[in-house]
Protein backbone atom coordinates (compact mmCIF):
# COMPACT_ATOMS: atom_id res chain seq x y z
CA UNK A 1 0.00 0.00 0.00
CA UNK A 2 1.48 3.53 -1.09
CA UNK A 3 1.22 6.59 0.96
CA UNK A 4 1.88 10.09 0.74
CA UNK A 5 3.09 12.24 3.29
CA UNK A 6 1.79 15.83 3.29
CA UNK A 7 0.50 19.30 4.54
CA UNK A 8 -2.01 21.32 3.03
CA UNK A 9 -2.63 25.27 3.53
CA UNK A 10 -5.26 26.62 1.48
CA UNK A 11 -7.29 29.87 2.31
CA UNK A 12 -10.31 29.00 3.04
CA UNK A 13 -9.30 25.05 4.04
CA UNK A 14 -6.26 24.70 6.04
CA UNK A 15 -5.02 21.24 6.48
CA UNK A 16 -3.12 22.26 9.96
CA UNK A 17 -0.75 19.26 10.72
CA UNK A 18 2.74 18.74 12.77
CA UNK A 19 5.73 19.73 10.80
CA UNK A 20 9.46 18.93 10.84
CA UNK A 21 11.84 21.90 11.05
CA UNK A 22 12.80 22.47 7.98
CA UNK A 23 10.17 25.03 6.46
CA UNK A 24 8.00 23.58 3.56
CA UNK A 25 7.86 24.97 0.01
CA UNK A 26 5.50 27.84 -1.00
CA UNK A 27 1.92 26.72 -1.13
CA UNK A 28 -0.73 27.02 -3.77
CA UNK A 29 -3.75 28.51 -2.69
CA UNK A 30 -7.22 27.38 -3.50
CA UNK A 31 -9.36 29.49 -5.72
CA UNK A 32 -11.00 32.35 -4.37
CA UNK A 33 -12.31 35.66 -5.53
CA UNK A 34 -15.75 37.07 -6.74
CA UNK A 35 -16.47 33.87 -9.34
CA UNK A 36 -19.60 34.50 -10.89
CA UNK A 37 -19.83 38.00 -12.27
CA UNK A 38 -22.52 39.25 -14.70
CA UNK A 39 -21.72 42.01 -16.65
CA UNK A 40 -25.54 43.33 -16.81
CA UNK A 41 -24.77 43.66 -12.98
CA UNK A 42 -22.44 45.19 -11.06
CA UNK A 43 -19.38 43.59 -9.58
CA UNK A 44 -20.03 42.89 -5.99
CA UNK A 45 -16.12 42.78 -4.76
CA UNK A 46 -15.25 46.13 -3.45
CA UNK A 47 -16.87 49.61 -3.70
CA UNK A 48 -14.72 50.80 -6.12
CA UNK A 49 -15.40 48.15 -8.67
CA UNK A 50 -19.29 48.22 -7.80
CA UNK A 51 -19.30 51.97 -8.90
CA UNK A 52 -17.32 51.64 -11.54
CA UNK A 53 -19.63 49.09 -12.94
CA UNK A 54 -23.05 51.00 -11.49
CA UNK A 55 -21.22 54.15 -14.47
CA UNK A 56 -20.61 51.82 -16.91
CA UNK A 57 -23.74 50.07 -16.52
CA UNK A 58 -25.71 53.63 -16.87
CA UNK A 59 -23.48 55.05 -19.61
CA UNK A 60 -22.33 58.04 -17.45
CA UNK A 61 -18.72 57.41 -17.23
CA UNK A 62 -18.09 60.58 -19.07
CA UNK A 63 -20.67 62.31 -18.10
CA UNK A 64 -20.63 65.27 -15.84
CA UNK A 65 -20.48 64.73 -12.37
CA UNK A 66 -23.64 65.79 -11.60
CA UNK A 67 -25.36 62.78 -13.73
CA UNK A 68 -23.00 60.63 -12.31
CA UNK A 69 -24.09 61.83 -8.55
CA UNK A 70 -27.84 60.90 -9.57
CA UNK A 71 -27.17 57.76 -10.82
CA UNK A 72 -25.06 56.90 -7.38
CA UNK A 73 -27.69 57.81 -5.48
CA UNK A 74 -30.07 55.78 -7.27
CA UNK A 75 -28.09 52.47 -7.23
CA UNK A 76 -27.19 53.31 -3.53
CA UNK A 77 -31.17 52.84 -2.44
CA UNK A 78 -31.38 50.24 -4.88
CA UNK A 79 -28.56 48.04 -2.95
CA UNK A 80 -29.09 49.32 0.76
CA UNK A 81 -32.92 50.01 1.77
CA UNK A 82 -34.76 50.46 4.73
CA UNK A 83 -36.68 47.39 6.42
CA UNK A 84 -39.28 46.55 8.74
CA UNK A 85 -39.31 42.65 10.14
CA UNK A 86 -35.86 42.49 12.02
CA UNK A 87 -32.87 44.04 12.18
CA UNK A 88 -32.66 47.44 10.28
CA UNK A 89 -29.13 47.62 11.01
CA UNK A 90 -26.47 44.92 10.89
CA UNK A 91 -25.33 44.47 14.59
CA UNK A 92 -22.39 42.11 15.31
CA UNK A 93 -19.56 40.51 17.89
CA UNK A 94 -20.44 38.86 21.23
CA UNK A 95 -23.26 36.86 22.10
CA UNK A 96 -25.76 39.68 23.47
CA UNK A 97 -23.07 42.18 23.56
CA UNK A 98 -23.66 42.75 19.67
CA UNK A 99 -22.05 46.62 18.11
CA UNK A 100 -23.36 48.55 15.32
CA UNK A 101 -21.58 47.68 12.16
CA UNK A 102 -19.46 50.18 10.43
CA UNK A 103 -17.68 48.10 7.34
CA UNK A 104 -19.11 49.30 4.35
CA UNK A 105 -19.06 46.18 2.59
CA UNK A 106 -20.69 44.36 4.90
CA UNK A 107 -23.61 47.08 4.99
CA UNK A 108 -23.72 47.18 0.90
CA UNK A 109 -23.27 43.24 0.06
CA UNK A 110 -23.94 41.43 2.57
CA UNK A 111 -26.84 43.07 4.29
CA UNK A 112 -28.35 45.52 2.06
CA UNK A 113 -30.05 47.13 4.74
CA UNK A 114 -29.69 50.36 7.27
CA UNK A 115 -30.41 53.12 8.90
CA UNK A 116 -30.00 56.69 7.46
CA UNK A 117 -26.15 56.43 8.75
CA UNK A 118 -25.72 53.80 6.58
CA UNK A 119 -26.27 55.09 3.41
CA UNK A 120 -24.25 58.42 4.35
CA UNK A 121 -21.12 56.14 5.41
CA UNK A 122 -21.84 53.78 2.53
CA UNK A 123 -21.35 57.14 -0.06
CA UNK A 124 -18.86 58.67 1.95
CA UNK A 125 -16.31 56.28 1.46
CA UNK A 126 -17.48 55.10 -2.26
CA UNK A 127 -17.29 58.24 -3.71
CA UNK A 128 -14.36 59.40 -2.02
CA UNK A 129 -12.44 56.08 -3.10
CA UNK A 130 -13.76 56.73 -6.98
CA UNK A 131 -12.91 59.75 -6.77
CA UNK A 132 -9.52 59.46 -5.25
CA UNK A 133 -10.42 62.69 -2.88
CA UNK A 134 -11.21 62.54 0.24
CA UNK A 135 -12.90 66.34 -0.02
CA UNK A 136 -15.49 65.02 -2.67
CA UNK A 137 -18.17 63.38 -0.21
CA UNK A 138 -18.94 63.76 3.09
CA UNK A 139 -21.50 62.22 5.93
CA UNK A 140 -23.37 65.73 7.54
CA UNK A 141 -26.06 65.06 10.58
CA UNK A 142 -28.44 66.91 11.46
CA UNK A 143 -30.25 67.08 14.99
CA UNK A 144 -34.17 67.11 15.45
CA UNK A 145 -36.25 68.39 18.17
CA UNK A 146 -36.69 65.43 20.29
CA UNK A 147 -33.08 64.46 20.27
CA UNK A 148 -32.79 62.46 17.59
CA UNK A 149 -30.38 62.32 14.99
CA UNK A 150 -30.90 61.89 10.98
CA UNK A 151 -27.83 61.35 8.76
CA UNK A 152 -27.22 62.61 4.84
CA UNK A 153 -24.54 62.83 2.67
CA UNK A 154 -23.10 65.73 -0.07
CA UNK A 155 -20.99 65.36 -3.36
CA UNK A 156 -19.09 67.21 -4.85
CA UNK A 157 -20.01 67.68 -8.18
CA UNK A 158 -18.91 69.61 -11.55
CA UNK A 159 -17.30 72.02 -8.47
CA UNK A 160 -19.88 72.87 -5.92
CA UNK A 161 -21.65 70.67 -2.90
CA UNK A 162 -24.77 68.77 -3.68
CA UNK A 163 -26.95 67.61 -0.92
CA UNK A 164 -28.44 63.62 -0.83
CA UNK A 165 -31.18 62.55 1.36
CA UNK A 166 -30.93 58.84 0.11
CA UNK A 167 -32.93 57.50 3.02
CA UNK A 168 -35.81 59.85 2.55
CA UNK A 169 -35.43 59.12 -0.99
CA UNK A 170 -34.61 62.84 -2.48
CA UNK A 171 -32.44 65.56 -3.71
CA UNK A 172 -33.29 68.45 -5.13
CA UNK A 173 -32.78 69.84 -8.08
CA UNK A 174 -32.02 74.16 -8.99
CA UNK A 175 -34.47 74.28 -12.09
CA UNK A 176 -36.95 71.45 -13.84
CA UNK A 177 -34.22 70.37 -16.15
CA UNK A 178 -32.75 66.81 -16.55
CA UNK A 179 -29.13 68.55 -16.13
CA UNK A 180 -30.13 70.76 -13.24
CA UNK A 181 -27.62 71.30 -10.86
CA UNK A 182 -28.47 69.55 -7.40
CA UNK A 183 -28.93 72.14 -4.49
CA UNK A 184 -26.49 71.87 -1.47
CA UNK A 185 -27.89 71.69 2.42
CA UNK A 186 -28.38 75.16 2.99
CA UNK A 187 -30.24 75.65 -0.19
CA UNK A 188 -32.46 72.53 0.78
CA UNK A 189 -33.17 74.12 4.22
CA UNK A 190 -35.54 77.12 2.13
CA UNK A 191 -39.01 75.99 1.95
CA UNK A 192 -39.44 77.21 -1.32
CA UNK A 193 -37.34 74.62 -3.12
CA UNK A 194 -38.45 71.52 -1.66
CA UNK A 195 -41.65 72.88 -2.41
CA UNK A 196 -40.81 74.01 -6.65
CA UNK A 197 -39.32 70.63 -6.50
CA UNK A 198 -42.20 68.29 -6.10
CA UNK A 199 -44.04 69.92 -9.05
CA UNK A 200 -40.74 69.44 -11.24
CA UNK A 201 -40.77 66.38 -14.15
CA UNK A 202 -37.18 66.04 -13.32
CA UNK A 203 -37.22 65.95 -9.65
CA UNK A 204 -35.48 63.48 -7.52
CA UNK A 205 -37.00 59.82 -7.87
CA UNK A 206 -38.80 58.55 -5.85
CA UNK A 207 -39.06 61.79 -4.29
CA UNK A 208 -39.63 60.91 -1.18
CA UNK A 209 -40.08 56.99 -0.58
CA UNK A 210 -42.04 57.06 2.67
CA UNK A 211 -43.97 60.33 3.17
CA UNK A 212 -45.34 61.86 6.63
CA UNK A 213 -43.00 62.16 8.84
CA UNK A 214 -40.00 62.42 6.69
CA UNK A 215 -41.62 65.07 4.48
CA UNK A 216 -42.31 67.15 7.73
CA UNK A 217 -39.03 66.80 8.93
CA UNK A 218 -36.98 68.27 5.27
CA UNK A 219 -39.33 71.44 5.77
CA UNK A 220 -37.79 71.74 9.42
CA UNK A 221 -34.48 71.97 8.13
CA UNK A 222 -33.12 75.79 8.23
CA UNK A 223 -31.17 77.55 5.31
CA UNK A 224 -27.77 76.94 7.06
CA UNK A 225 -24.78 74.85 6.56
CA UNK A 226 -22.32 74.22 9.54
CA UNK A 227 -18.94 72.79 7.97
CA UNK A 228 -17.99 70.88 11.34
CA UNK A 229 -19.58 69.90 14.34
CA UNK A 230 -17.48 72.03 16.48
CA UNK A 231 -18.61 74.78 14.12
CA UNK A 232 -22.53 73.31 14.73
CA UNK A 233 -21.59 73.52 19.11
CA UNK A 234 -20.12 76.91 18.72
CA UNK A 235 -23.21 78.29 17.75
CA UNK A 236 -25.47 76.96 20.36
CA UNK A 237 -26.23 73.14 18.55
CA UNK A 238 -29.32 74.98 16.78
CA UNK A 239 -31.78 71.96 16.04
CA UNK A 240 -32.72 71.34 11.80
CA UNK A 241 -29.17 72.37 10.78
CA UNK A 242 -26.80 70.04 9.21
CA UNK A 243 -23.32 69.74 9.92
CA UNK A 244 -20.16 68.33 8.55
CA UNK A 245 -19.42 65.08 10.48
CA UNK A 246 -17.28 63.37 7.91
CA UNK A 247 -16.11 59.59 9.43
CA UNK A 248 -14.39 57.88 6.40
CA UNK A 249 -10.58 57.44 6.22
CA UNK A 250 -8.89 56.66 2.59
CA UNK A 251 -7.59 53.44 2.04
CA UNK A 252 -9.66 51.50 4.55
CA UNK A 253 -9.50 48.01 3.85
CA UNK A 254 -13.05 46.32 4.28
CA UNK A 255 -14.71 43.27 4.89
CA UNK A 256 -13.33 40.52 2.51
CA UNK A 257 -16.16 40.02 -0.31
CA UNK A 258 -13.84 36.99 -2.04
CA UNK A 259 -15.79 33.39 -2.10
CA UNK A 260 -13.21 30.59 -1.37
CA UNK A 261 -13.49 27.32 -3.55
CA UNK A 262 -12.16 24.19 -2.31
CA UNK A 263 -12.26 21.62 -4.26
CA UNK A 264 -15.74 19.44 -3.37
CA UNK A 265 -17.54 22.72 -2.79
CA UNK A 266 -21.02 23.63 -4.15
CA UNK A 267 -22.16 27.34 -3.42
CA UNK A 268 -25.96 28.66 -4.27
CA UNK A 269 -27.36 31.64 -3.94
CA UNK A 270 -31.00 32.14 -4.26
CA UNK A 271 -33.23 34.77 -4.87
CA UNK A 272 -35.92 34.47 -2.27
CA UNK A 273 -36.06 33.35 1.34
CA UNK A 274 -37.46 29.99 1.09
CA UNK A 275 -35.17 28.92 3.47
CA UNK A 276 -35.95 31.26 6.68
CA UNK A 277 -31.85 31.84 6.74
CA UNK A 278 -31.10 35.03 8.45
CA UNK A 279 -28.47 35.91 11.25
CA UNK A 280 -30.56 37.51 14.39
CA UNK A 281 -28.09 38.66 16.84
CA UNK A 282 -28.86 38.05 20.57
CA UNK A 283 -29.19 41.54 21.69
CA UNK A 284 -31.10 43.15 19.07
CA UNK A 285 -33.84 44.63 20.89
CA UNK A 286 -31.81 46.62 23.23
CA UNK A 287 -30.54 48.36 20.23
CA UNK A 288 -33.76 49.84 19.33
CA UNK A 289 -34.25 47.15 16.51
CA UNK A 290 -37.58 45.55 15.75
CA UNK A 291 -37.83 41.88 16.69
CA UNK A 292 -37.46 39.38 14.35
CA UNK A 293 -39.91 37.89 12.68
CA UNK A 294 -40.39 34.45 11.29
CA UNK A 295 -40.25 35.69 7.75
CA UNK A 296 -37.38 38.01 8.14
CA UNK A 297 -37.03 41.71 7.35
CA UNK A 298 -39.07 42.94 3.99
CA UNK A 299 -38.33 46.36 2.52
CA UNK A 300 -40.73 48.99 4.58
CA UNK A 301 -43.10 50.10 1.22
CA UNK A 302 -44.92 47.98 -0.70
CA UNK A 303 -46.38 47.93 -3.91
CA UNK A 304 -49.68 49.72 -2.89
CA UNK A 305 -48.49 51.98 0.09
CA UNK A 306 -48.57 56.04 -0.63
CA UNK A 307 -50.91 55.42 -3.71
CA UNK A 308 -47.83 53.75 -5.68
CA UNK A 309 -45.80 55.79 -4.91
CA UNK A 310 -42.71 52.79 -5.23
CA UNK A 311 -44.44 51.79 -8.49
CA UNK A 312 -45.30 55.06 -9.94
CA UNK A 313 -42.34 57.03 -8.84
CA UNK A 314 -39.29 55.08 -7.80
CA UNK A 315 -36.84 53.79 -10.95
CA UNK A 316 -35.58 51.19 -8.56
CA UNK A 317 -38.88 49.03 -8.68
CA UNK A 318 -38.41 47.49 -11.99
CA UNK A 319 -35.61 46.32 -10.61
CA UNK A 320 -37.73 45.03 -7.78
CA UNK A 321 -40.87 43.77 -9.19
CA UNK A 322 -39.83 40.43 -10.61
CA UNK A 323 -38.32 39.53 -7.16
CA UNK A 324 -41.57 40.67 -4.97
CA UNK A 325 -42.91 38.56 -2.80
CA UNK A 326 -46.04 39.37 -0.18
CA UNK A 327 -45.77 39.71 3.46
CA UNK A 328 -47.29 37.03 5.78
CA UNK A 329 -50.73 38.50 7.44
CA UNK A 330 -50.70 36.18 10.46
CA UNK A 331 -46.82 36.60 11.46
CA UNK A 332 -46.84 40.23 13.54
CA UNK A 333 -45.73 42.77 10.76
CA UNK A 334 -46.89 46.12 10.96
CA UNK A 335 -50.23 47.01 9.42
CA UNK A 336 -48.98 49.27 6.80
CA UNK A 337 -46.81 46.15 5.19
CA UNK A 338 -48.80 43.13 5.97
CA UNK A 339 -50.37 41.38 2.87
CA UNK A 340 -48.81 43.77 0.53
CA UNK A 341 -46.02 42.66 -2.02
CA UNK A 342 -42.20 43.66 -1.49
CA UNK A 343 -38.96 42.22 -1.76
CA UNK A 344 -37.48 40.18 1.07
CA UNK A 345 -34.37 38.74 2.00
CA UNK A 346 -31.66 36.21 0.34
CA UNK A 347 -29.86 33.08 1.64
CA UNK A 348 -27.01 30.78 0.33
CA UNK A 349 -25.60 27.56 1.09
CA UNK A 350 -21.78 25.69 1.00
CA UNK A 351 -21.84 22.37 0.72
CA UNK A 352 -18.01 20.82 1.16
CA UNK A 353 -17.30 17.28 0.66
CA UNK A 354 -13.57 16.67 1.83
CA UNK A 355 -12.37 14.89 -0.82
CA UNK A 356 -10.20 12.79 1.19
CA UNK A 357 -9.60 9.86 -0.78
CA UNK A 358 -8.45 12.13 -3.47
CA UNK A 359 -4.15 11.31 -3.67
CA UNK A 360 -4.20 14.35 -5.92
CA UNK A 361 -5.28 16.92 -3.63
CA UNK A 362 -2.57 16.20 -1.21
CA UNK A 363 0.53 16.14 -3.29
CA UNK A 364 0.10 20.10 -3.54
CA UNK A 365 2.27 19.70 -0.13
CA UNK A 366 4.27 16.88 0.09
CA UNK A 367 6.27 16.93 3.06
CA UNK A 368 6.76 14.90 5.79
CA UNK A 369 4.30 14.88 8.40
CA UNK A 370 2.76 12.91 11.55
CA UNK A 371 -0.55 12.48 9.63
CA UNK A 372 -0.07 10.49 6.00
CA UNK A 373 -2.86 9.84 3.23
CA UNK A 374 -3.60 6.32 2.40
CA UNK A 375 -5.39 5.05 -1.07
CA UNK A 376 -8.05 3.21 1.39
CA UNK A 377 -9.97 4.44 4.76
CA UNK A 378 -8.83 5.74 6.91
CA UNK A 379 -7.53 8.35 4.40
CA UNK A 380 -6.15 10.52 6.78
CA UNK A 381 -4.19 8.28 9.73
CA UNK A 382 -1.01 9.11 11.79
CA UNK A 383 2.18 7.98 10.19
CA UNK A 384 3.57 5.83 12.78
CA UNK A 385 0.74 2.76 13.41
CA UNK A 386 0.60 3.38 17.24
CA UNK A 387 1.09 7.88 17.19
CA UNK A 388 -1.24 10.56 17.08
CA UNK A 389 -2.04 13.39 14.91
CA UNK A 390 -4.67 16.31 13.86
CA UNK A 391 -6.25 18.10 11.21
CA UNK A 392 -7.22 21.62 11.17
CA UNK A 393 -10.21 23.03 8.96
CA UNK A 394 -10.41 26.41 8.25
CA UNK A 395 -13.48 27.79 6.57
CA UNK A 396 -14.08 31.46 5.24
CA UNK A 397 -17.28 33.03 3.62
CA UNK A 398 -17.65 35.92 2.81
CA UNK A 399 -21.29 36.41 4.33
CA UNK A 400 -22.50 35.99 6.90
CA UNK A 401 -22.99 32.62 8.90
CA UNK A 402 -26.20 31.45 10.19
CA UNK A 403 -26.65 27.78 10.45
CA UNK A 404 -23.87 25.12 9.62
CA UNK A 405 -24.02 20.47 9.70
CA UNK A 406 -20.56 19.29 10.05
CA UNK A 407 -20.68 15.04 9.73
CA UNK A 408 -18.23 12.28 9.21
CA UNK A 409 -16.95 9.26 10.21
CA UNK A 410 -13.67 8.08 12.19
CA UNK A 411 -12.31 4.85 11.79
CA UNK A 412 -10.93 4.56 15.65
CA UNK A 413 -10.94 2.31 18.45
CA UNK A 414 -12.48 4.33 21.64
CA UNK A 415 -9.14 4.10 22.72
CA UNK A 416 -7.84 6.21 19.98
CA UNK A 417 -9.54 8.96 21.16
CA UNK A 418 -10.43 10.55 18.01
CA UNK A 419 -12.34 14.26 18.99
CA UNK A 420 -13.99 17.47 16.90
CA UNK A 421 -13.37 21.06 18.25
CA UNK A 422 -14.89 23.76 17.23
CA UNK A 423 -13.41 27.77 17.15
CA UNK A 424 -14.86 31.16 15.34
CA UNK A 425 -13.48 33.96 14.73
CA UNK A 426 -15.54 37.05 16.17
CA UNK A 427 -16.74 39.28 13.73
CA UNK A 428 -15.35 42.87 12.72
CA UNK A 429 -17.32 45.68 12.86
CA UNK A 430 -15.42 48.58 11.28
CA UNK A 431 -13.05 46.61 8.79
CA UNK A 432 -10.24 43.94 8.37
CA UNK A 433 -7.86 45.73 10.10
CA UNK A 434 -9.35 45.39 13.55
CA UNK A 435 -7.91 42.64 15.81
CA UNK A 436 -8.52 38.90 15.29
CA UNK A 437 -10.63 37.74 18.47
CA UNK A 438 -11.08 33.70 18.49
CA UNK A 439 -12.96 32.25 20.43
CA UNK A 440 -11.58 29.04 22.91
CA UNK A 441 -11.63 25.87 21.00
CA UNK A 442 -14.60 23.67 22.53
CA UNK A 443 -15.28 20.09 21.88
CA UNK A 444 -18.22 18.99 19.83
CA UNK A 445 -18.20 15.88 19.44
CA UNK A 446 -15.66 12.39 20.54
CA UNK A 447 -15.59 9.00 19.81
CA UNK A 448 -15.17 6.38 17.20
CA UNK A 449 -17.67 5.74 14.19
CA UNK A 450 -20.11 8.50 12.78
CA UNK A 451 -20.21 11.93 14.15
CA UNK A 452 -23.37 14.16 13.34
CA UNK A 453 -23.21 18.23 14.78
CA UNK A 454 -24.83 21.10 14.50
CA UNK A 455 -22.88 24.13 14.56
CA UNK A 456 -25.08 27.29 14.19
CA UNK A 457 -28.37 28.51 15.55
CA UNK A 458 -28.35 25.74 18.27
CA UNK A 459 -25.86 26.68 19.64
CA UNK A 460 -26.29 30.28 20.04
CA UNK A 461 -26.73 30.45 23.57
CA UNK A 462 -23.53 32.09 25.19
CA UNK A 463 -22.42 29.32 26.65
CA UNK A 464 -20.96 27.23 23.61
CA UNK A 465 -19.03 28.21 20.13
CA UNK A 466 -21.39 28.73 17.07
CA UNK A 467 -21.10 29.84 14.08
CA UNK A 468 -24.12 31.84 13.70
CA UNK A 469 -23.40 35.44 12.67
CA UNK A 470 -19.28 34.99 12.22
CA UNK A 471 -17.69 34.55 8.48
CA UNK A 472 -14.75 32.49 9.74
CA UNK A 473 -14.32 29.31 12.14
CA UNK A 474 -12.16 26.44 12.33
CA UNK A 475 -12.40 22.87 12.82
CA UNK A 476 -10.04 20.51 14.30
CA UNK A 477 -9.88 16.83 14.28
CA UNK A 478 -7.60 15.07 16.61
CA UNK A 479 -6.38 11.36 17.66
CA UNK A 480 -4.34 10.22 20.23
CA UNK A 481 -1.25 7.74 20.32
CA UNK A 482 -2.57 4.75 21.16
CA UNK A 483 0.40 2.04 22.19
CA UNK A 484 -1.91 -1.02 21.71
CA UNK A 485 -3.95 -0.10 18.62
CA UNK A 486 -4.29 -3.15 16.45
CA UNK A 487 -6.19 -1.21 13.21
CA UNK A 488 -5.71 2.06 11.45
CA UNK A 489 -7.22 4.94 13.00
CA UNK A 490 -8.35 8.44 11.02
CA UNK A 491 -10.89 9.77 9.09
CA UNK A 492 -12.49 8.17 6.12
CA UNK A 493 -14.85 11.29 5.75
CA UNK A 494 -15.61 15.19 6.21
CA UNK A 495 -18.69 17.44 4.87
CA UNK A 496 -20.24 20.19 5.80
CA UNK A 497 -23.22 21.94 5.10
CA UNK A 498 -22.96 25.87 6.15
CA UNK A 499 -25.96 28.52 5.41
CA UNK A 500 -25.85 31.94 4.87
CA UNK A 501 -27.50 35.03 4.76
CA UNK A 502 -26.71 37.18 1.58
CA UNK A 503 -28.37 40.63 0.35
CA UNK A 504 -30.23 39.82 -2.83
CA UNK A 505 -29.13 42.56 -4.88
CA UNK A 506 -25.86 41.12 -4.64
CA UNK A 507 -26.27 37.90 -6.57
CA UNK A 508 -24.92 38.59 -9.95
CA UNK A 509 -27.86 39.17 -11.82
CA UNK A 510 -28.98 37.63 -15.32
CA UNK A 511 -31.80 39.61 -17.65
CA UNK A 512 -33.59 38.58 -21.05
CA UNK A 513 -31.54 38.19 -23.79
CA UNK A 514 -27.92 38.12 -24.10
CA UNK A 515 -25.96 38.10 -21.13
CA UNK A 516 -21.97 37.91 -20.51
CA UNK A 517 -20.90 36.18 -17.93
CA UNK A 518 -17.25 35.74 -15.98
CA UNK A 519 -15.97 33.48 -13.80
CA UNK A 520 -12.91 35.31 -11.81
CA UNK A 521 -10.60 33.86 -9.70
CA UNK A 522 -7.37 35.72 -7.95
CA UNK A 523 -5.51 32.95 -9.43
CA UNK A 524 -6.56 30.20 -12.49
CA UNK A 525 -3.41 28.30 -11.78
CA UNK A 526 -5.02 27.04 -8.29
CA UNK A 527 -7.91 25.58 -10.32
CA UNK A 528 -7.16 21.83 -11.29
CA UNK A 529 -10.41 20.27 -12.04
CA UNK A 530 -13.38 22.04 -14.36
CA UNK A 531 -15.96 24.70 -12.41
CA UNK A 532 -19.60 23.87 -13.61
CA UNK A 533 -21.80 27.12 -13.35
CA UNK A 534 -25.41 26.57 -13.29
CA UNK A 535 -28.26 29.69 -13.88
CA UNK A 536 -31.90 28.63 -12.82
CA UNK A 537 -34.59 31.54 -14.25
CA UNK A 538 -37.99 31.56 -14.65
CA UNK A 539 -39.92 32.16 -18.32
CA UNK A 540 -43.62 32.44 -19.37
CA UNK A 541 -43.44 28.45 -19.76
CA UNK A 542 -41.84 27.77 -16.34
CA UNK A 543 -37.70 27.59 -15.14
CA UNK A 544 -35.25 26.56 -17.21
CA UNK A 545 -31.58 26.05 -16.09
CA UNK A 546 -28.15 26.88 -17.79
CA UNK A 547 -25.10 25.00 -17.52
CA UNK A 548 -21.36 25.94 -18.13
CA UNK A 549 -18.54 23.35 -17.69
CA UNK A 550 -15.36 25.87 -17.20
CA UNK A 551 -12.11 23.84 -17.53
CA UNK A 552 -8.35 26.04 -15.90
CA UNK A 553 -7.66 25.96 -19.45
CA UNK A 554 -10.97 27.94 -20.59
CA UNK A 555 -8.78 30.96 -18.56
CA UNK A 556 -7.23 34.10 -19.87
CA UNK A 557 -5.62 36.47 -17.05
CA UNK A 558 -7.52 34.56 -14.22
CA UNK A 559 -10.90 35.04 -15.90
CA UNK A 560 -13.11 32.39 -18.21
CA UNK A 561 -15.66 34.71 -20.24
CA UNK A 562 -19.03 32.94 -21.84
CA UNK A 563 -22.39 34.17 -22.86
CA UNK A 564 -25.65 33.03 -21.99
CA UNK A 565 -28.75 33.72 -24.06
CA UNK A 566 -31.69 33.88 -21.81
CA UNK A 567 -34.85 35.10 -24.31
CA UNK A 568 -37.59 36.08 -22.14
CA UNK A 569 -36.24 35.84 -18.86
CA UNK A 570 -38.64 36.94 -16.35
CA UNK A 571 -36.38 36.61 -13.19
CA UNK A 572 -33.50 34.99 -11.86
CA UNK A 573 -33.79 31.98 -9.39
CA UNK A 574 -30.77 30.47 -7.55
CA UNK A 575 -27.39 30.11 -9.08
CA UNK A 576 -24.87 27.33 -8.11
CA UNK A 577 -20.75 26.84 -8.71
CA UNK A 578 -19.74 23.72 -8.33
CA UNK A 579 -15.97 22.53 -8.09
Amino acid sequence: MRSVAFSVVFLSLVICLQTPSAAPPPLPAVPSGPLVVSERWPECTDLQSWIRDVMRLEGVEKASETAQGKVFFRWLRRFSKMATGGMIQAHEGPYGAEKYVLDAHKNLFVYGWGYCDTHSRIAEAAWSEWKKDRTSAERVITQHSDGGYHTMFRLRLDGRYAAFDARYGYYLVEEDRPDARILDWAEVGIDENVLKNREYKHRSQPFFEYFGREWDRTLLLKPVYYATEEEWVKAGRPEESVFGNGQYRMGTRFHDMSFQLPKGSVIERHWDNSARKFYVPAGREHKGEEPFLPSGRFYRVTETMFDGNWVKHDPNYRFCSPYVTQVPENEGYNPQVRGGRTIGQAWGKWTYEAPLADSGLVRAAPVSTDLIHQEEAPYLRPAQSTGGGEAVFDFYCPYVLVDGLLNGRWEAAREDQPRVELRALQAKLKSETDPEIWSSWQEIASGPGVFNVELGRPRFNGRDVSIHGVYRFQIRLSVTPNQVRSRPAGLSSLRLDAWFENGLMSIPRLFAGDNTVHFKVKDSKALTAPVTVTYAYQTESGELQHRKILKPGDFRANTATYHIAAPGLKRCDWLKISY
